[in-house]
C-alpha cells in the first residue's frame, strides 16, 4: 500500500524519484501517472518536474519525472512528522514520573473519531482548560532534521532525514 499523505503525495513513489534523480544516470527519471504527479506538482513550491516529451514505452499514460531541490526537505519534514513525533513521546512519557504538583493549561478540544481540534461556530478552535500533572523527566528524548553527508559531531548522516537524541 502507498505511503500516501492527506494531500495526496506519495512519499514512497516521491523517494524513489528523488533517488533516480540524484544518480549519476543520465537517465536519472521515474516514469508517473498524472494522477500520482499531480499533487506533486501542485504543492508549493512543487517537488517534481514532468518532462510529457518522456513517454513510459510499457505505460503511455505515464511521462518521466525528476525531483526539484524541494523534494528532499519535504520528504525530511515528513520523517520528522506524526511516526517520529509519537515514538519520542512515548519514550520521553516512559522515562518520566509525577512529581505531584499539578499544572494548568488550555488546549484545543479533538473530536474524538478524527483527532483533529474542533472549529466553533465563530470559525475559531474550540479550547479547555485543564489540570495535568508536572512530570520529571529520568530521559529526554527529540527530534533533529539532518543533512547528509554533513557531520554531527563525531558522527556523518549517511543521508537526509531525522535523528532521534536523548538530551538527558
Amino acid at each position: 500500500m502507498p505511503n500516501v499523505s492527506s494531500s495526496g503525495i506519495d512519499a514512497d513513489l516521491l523517494k524513489q524519484i528523488v533517488t533516480a534523480t540524484a544518480s549519476a544516470d543520465p537517465a536519472g527519471f521515474v516514469y508517473v501517472s498524472q494522477t500520482q504527479g499531480q499533487p506533486m506538482l501542485a504543492n508549493n513550491p512543487p517537488l517534481i518536474v514532468v518532462n510529457t516529451d518522456l513517454i513510459d514505452p510499457n505505460d503511455p499514460t505515464k511521462c518521466a519525472a525528476r525531483a526539484t531541490e524541494a523534494a528532499v526537505p519535504y520528504l525530511a519534514a515528513k520523517a520528522t512528522g506524526a511516526e517520529a513525533g509519537s515514538t519520542v513521546s512515548a519514550q520521553n512519557d516512559k522515562y518520566s514520573e509525577p512529581t505531584g504538583e499539578m499544572k494548568t493549561v488550555t488546549r484545543a478540544v479533538r473530536d474524538p473519531a478524527t483527532k483533529k481540534a474542533k472549529v466553533g461556530a465563530d470559525g475559531k478552535k474550540e479550547t479547555e482548560t485543564v489540570q495535568l500533572p508536572v512530570k520529571k523527566y529520568l530521559r529526554k528524548f527529540t527530534i533533529r532534521p539532518v543533512e547528509g553527508g554533513k557531520n554531527y559531531g563525531a558522527w556523518q548522516a549517511p543521508a537526509d532525514g531525522a535523528l532521534i537524541a536523548r538530551i538527558i
